[in-house]
């Protein structure tokens, strides 16, 4: 089955922010970071149903190279990502919609 990927504006402006504070920490970084955000990307793509649920019917995957967790779901033929977010944040703020 082929799903279609949807980015909620809000995972969106986390990556956003987080590839100016990598930018800031160096230059070059946040390069870094976008491509191991496609890199995760492409993973849950071929594999949507393959990572495990964390919270109700959000599933969780976390970048290679950074400390970063991209949460999302699948609904019928689409994957939802809803947050891009700092894995060292607390639990109970990584799924509020």
């Amino acid at each position: 089955m082929k799903f279609s990927l949807t980015i909620h504006k809000v995972a969106f402006e986390e990556l956003k922010d987080a590839a100016e504070y990598y930018e800031a920490l160096q230059k070059g970084l946040s390069i870094r970071l976008i491509d191991d955000w496609d890199a995760t990307l492409e993973a849950i793509i071929k594999t949507p149903l393959g990572f495990q649920k964390k919270f109700k019917e959000f599933r969780c995957i976390q970048l290679v190279r950074f400390p970063y967790i991209i949460v999302y779901k699948v609904e019928i033929t689409t994957i939802v990502v809803y947050r891009f977010i700092n894995a060292r944040k607390k639990p109970e703020k990584r799924y509020r919609e």
